[in-house]
Parts: C-alpha cells; structure tokens; sequence
C-alpha cells in the first residue's frame, strides 16, 4: 500500500474504474480479497528491491532536490496499519480491550517505515513490522540498520519520533 500511496486495499480497488488499470494490467483489477491473498504470497526482499530501484531511478533522474538548506531527512515514524477483534493472522499482534460488555481480544499490525523527507516531495525508503513482544524503538534500530547498509549516502539527518 506504500507503493500505491494509499491506506487500503479497499481504497485501491475503488480505482478500478480508471482506465490506467485495464491499458497497464490489459485486465481488470482485481477484488480486494484476491489482492490481499496474493499480497501474502510476495518476497518483501522482491519488494525492497523494487523500492530500490525507484529511488535509484529518480536519483539519477534528478528528481530528489533537497531543500534550500541542503539536507535531506529520513523519517522513522511507527504506524499501526489495521486493527480486527475477528480476522487475525500468525504475525498478528493483540491487545485486550476492555468494553461494557467484558474483554476482547483485538488483533493489530504496527510497523515502522523509513521516508525521504525534501523540500516538497517524500519517498517511502522500506518498512519493518514490529515483532511480538518488542516495541516501536527495537523495529526501527532494526531498519535503520538495513537502510544505512542498503542506502550509505541517500540522506543527511534522521528523525525519529519514538528515539
């Protein structure tokens, strides 16, 4: 979802519509669900690699400009994506909400992502879920270690919230 700059798959789909679909996939877009099946099923390594190569694309293309005073940012930042008292999965991690009604169980997904912050433009660099049992700091020491190793020179400063 990071990719398409959107927050849901649902979102997504109610593009289909657009014709940029049909003349780019020659099909139709697929069903919310039938993109989230198939979305378990992709190599995050896949993934990087593609934001990898975008960023190296508009590097070179020229169409990263830092801002006037030279510096451009990375943004770590924890995020929490979906919350569900019903579906859940094995990476799933939960809380107990305490209601009127008694204790449920909530299931949720947080990660922290690392951005390009310029003058008027950002770029999601990579991503890394929070793990059970670990906080937001733990996830973000982990991909600010695979970001400096995978991009040595991409940035000048990095902020962080939760640090």
């Amino acid at each position: 979802m990071f990719l398409a700059r959107l927050g849901s798959l649902n979102a997504l789909v109610q593009t289909r519509p657009q014709r940029f679909w049909s003349r780019w996939l020659g099909a139709d877009l697929p069903s919310a669900d039938t993109l989230g099946r198939v979305a378990t099923q992709v190599e995050v390594a896949g993934l990087r690699e593609l934001q990898g190569q975008v960023y190296a694309r508009l590097k070179r293309g020229k169409a990263l400009p830092p801002p006037a005073h030279s510096l451009i940012a990375a943004v770590l930042d924890g995020h929490e994506s979906q919350a569900s008292f019903r579906r859940h999965c094995a990476g799933c991690l939960t809380r107990t909400i305490h209601t009127t009604a008694g204790e449920h169980t909530q299931y949720y997904h947080r990660h922290v992502s690392l951005q390009l912050v310029g003058a008027d433009w950002t770029l999601l660099l990579d991503a890394e879920p929070q793990r059970r049992g670990e906080d937001e700091v733990a996830a973000a020491l982990r991909l600010a270690q695979r970001v400096l190793t995978t991009y040595p020179r991409a940035f000048d400063l990095v902020l962080a919230d939760g640090l």
